[in-house]
């Protein structure tokens, strides 16, 4: 609720400014990009930072966040304002009629690849890569021109991979498991995250700069294996304070 309020909520104090660069908490991510920079984001790529936020409510989130800015980012204020137009009960029918083949053509297509792996083969072309995925193809090019080629691409996606889970599985954490280990689940998984994306990164681009990709290396490793000798510390710990169950035998035999 918090991050759909201050999306929404404008510098100047007006309502409506969702995943545009006057909301404020594209103001905040322009702050914390800097967060990112070991994994690639760079400050003019504040966006990828704002998909990151936008993804602790849902991962699928993060797709239409980068679209809306990407896509909007280097277009003038005031330019481009849409008319509306009268609505057509007529045409609508006529619109959504047309759909239908295409629609059941799509459907009888998803019975023999229900991964959706044939969105593969749009890869070749912007333009229908764009179509498949329901983007705008202007956010290819704002991501091209952004991101640190493939490599930072991929770190990124890294990075929302293992991140902190939306809010619906942090919730099923926190009933199952409680609020503590809940919350520990949560910052081992976006530590991870973190420090994987800047290995990953770092070591793509060892050739760039050397000297500092070879500081991160060993500052994430560190921390990595640090996290883990101290979870398993903690867990042998916890069994140890276990009360034992002793069961009196009800064998007269065995006494």
């Amino acid at each position: 609720m918090i991050i759909n309020v201050v999306n929404s909520i404008g510098v100047d104090g007006s309502f409506g400014n969702q995943n545009s660069k006057n909301s404020l908490l594209s103001k905040v991510a322009q702050t914390i990009t800097p967060v990112f920079k070991p994994m690639g984001i760079e400050q003019d790529n504040w966006p990828a930072t704002v998909g990151i936020i936008t993804g602790i409510l849902a991962k699928e989130v993060v797709v239409g966040t980068l679209d809306s800015l990407y896509s909007s980012i280097d277009t003038e204020e005031g330019v481009n304002e849409s008319k509306v137009s009268e609505y057509s009960l007529k045409d609508g029918l006529i619109q959504a009629l047309t759909t239908i083949p295409v629609n059941l053509n799509e459907a009888l297509q998803n019975l023999s690849d229900p991964l959706g792996l044939g969105v593969l083969d749009d890869t070749h072309s912007q333009a229908s890569a764009a179509r498949s995925q329901e983007v705008s193809t202007e956010t290819f090019g704002a991501m091209v021109s952004r991101f640190d080629g493939k490599i930072g691409a991929f770190a990124y996606l890294l990075f929302i991979l293992l991140y902190f889970p939306c809010v619906a599985a942090f919730g099923a954490m926190m009933r199952e498991i409680g609020k503590t280990w809940a919350l520990v689940g949560a910052l081992w998984a976006t530590g991870l995250a973190y420090f994987s994306a800047t290995v990953f990164y770092q070591i793509g681009t060892f050739a760039q700069h050397p000297a500092s990709s070879l500081l991160w290396i060993g500052v994430s490793l560190s921390i990595l294996i640090a996290s883990i000798i101290m979870l398993m510390y903690t867990g042998k710990k916890a069994n140890g304070n276990r009360i034992p169950i002793i069961t009196e035998s009800t064998c007269r035999h065995c006494k």
